[in-house]
């Protein structure tokens, strides 16, 4: 299988997965947040947050302080030698054909 298609196989099911056990929470137990939003530190993503969330001593500050800078950003991490090695068109192919039918081939 090439690259392409494992990589996304894995986002597919990732996604599935994600998909599936968000739908098996109760629907005030669940929130959709982007860790874009996170990272803002806006209020909007932190009222979000603490609706779902069974706990009352995160203040917006404590969010603020923690989820102000990401930790595990990757800017640092570009592995140069590997540009090129994936095929960006086969990839977004190959998820394409797993969102539409599931499976590859067909």
């Amino acid at each position: 299988m090439a690259l392409e298609a494992e990589v996304a196989w894995y986002l597919h099911l990732t996604r599935m997965f994600a998909t599936a056990f968000l739908d098996s929470m109760p629907a005030v137990r669940r929130a959709e947040i982007k860790s874009e939003e996170l990272f803002s530190g806006e209020a909007p993503a932190y009222e979000r947050l603490m609706a779902v969330l069974p706990i009352d001593d995160l203040s917006k500050e404590m969010f603020e302080e923690n989820f102000a800078k990401p930790i595990n950003k990757k800017d640092t991490m570009v592995d140069e030698s590997a540009a090129g090695l994936v095929d960006e068109k086969g990839f977004g192919k190959f998820l394409l054909e797993l969102e539409q039918n599931g499976h590859f081939g067909g």
